[in-house]
């Protein structure tokens, strides 16, 4: 029998009104593959990513874009976690040129402008 574990890193964002609040209220970073839309002085850090149909029509490369980003992530878990933000990740349509390192650079770009 195959079993897959799974690690949860980060809190997500569940709520309806978590997406809006983040939206409306959250501060924003634009770099070419990725939206940054993140709410400073959280409780503790949540992360939510989302790949639309725009950007990948298979759901296959939509996925494969959330593993990166989510691997990424994972990579920079103890930076992230100091910031204490709630965090909403969008991709965009250039996503589907780089590769992980380069989305990796992009995060690590973000952790590095909102360093305390």
């Amino acid at each position: 029998m195959n079993r897959q574990i799974t690690v949860v890193v980060f809190s997500k964002i569940e709520s309806k009104a978590d997406y809006q609040r983040i939206f409306l209220q959250g501060r924003k970073l634009f770099l070419p593959g990725l939206k940054f839309y993140f709410l400073t002085g959280q409780p503790k850090t949540r992360v939510a990513v989302i790949v639309s149909k725009k950007v990948a029509a298979r759901a296959i490369r939509r996925n494969l874009f959330k593993r990166r980003i989510k691997g990424a992530l994972l990579a920079a878990k103890d930076a992230l976690e100091q910031l204490k933000i709630s965090l909403l990740i969008v991709a965009q349509p250039a996503i589907s040129e780089q590769d992980y390192e380069t989305i990796k650079k992009e995060i690590d770009t973000f952790l590095q402008k909102n360093r305390a």
